[in-house]
């Protein structure tokens, strides 16, 4: 007989299954003890206050990069001041809300195309434009999953 964990779980992939199609992308250095999986899309996180207390206005749209059964990762304008967040996986069909903490973060360019690669700041003119423009410095997020949430409630 399924558990509910073991439900949960099918349904967070199936979820992930629906929203994420993308096509590979280049990989900054690996970190994580599992292989993350391209997950190019947006969604929204909140910095975490108590998950009870969170309403949608906490949330923002950040692009995500990458995702697996343990964490994620994400791209921001500007460095994280923050350990924790609330991230909201969506498809047209259902919300999961999921916890999470901040393992680490580098500052990455990110090309139009999608593409995204470290900053050298040693060679900053090496930097090529895509066919689409300029790449924007920006900051990738790699966060840990830790439990699942509910639904904020307003």
């Amino acid at each position: 007989m399924p558990t509910h964990e073991s439900e949960s779980d099918v349904r967070f992939f199936n979820l992930i299954h629906q929203i994420a199609v993308t096509p590979p992308a280049d990989d900054l250095a690996e970190r994580r003890g599992r292989r993350r999986h391209p997950f190019t899309c947006v969604q929204r996180i909140a910095l975490c206050k108590d998950p009870a207390v969170l309403s949608q206005a906490d949330f923002i749209e950040v692009r995500c990069q990458d995702l697996n059964r343990e964490g994620f990762s994400f791209l921001m304008p500007q460095r994280p001041d923050f350990t924790r967040l609330v991230a909201a996986f969506s498809s047209a069909s259902e919300e999961i809300y999921m916890t999470a903490s901040v393992s680490h973060w580098a500052e990455v360019l990110s090309y139009p195309s999608g593409r995204v690669e470290p900053l050298d700041e040693r060679a900053p003119t090496l930097h090529k434009c895509d066919a689409d423009g300029p790449p924007s410095r920006m900051y990738q997020v790699g966060c840990r999953f830790i439990a699942r949430v509910p639904r904020p409630a307003h």
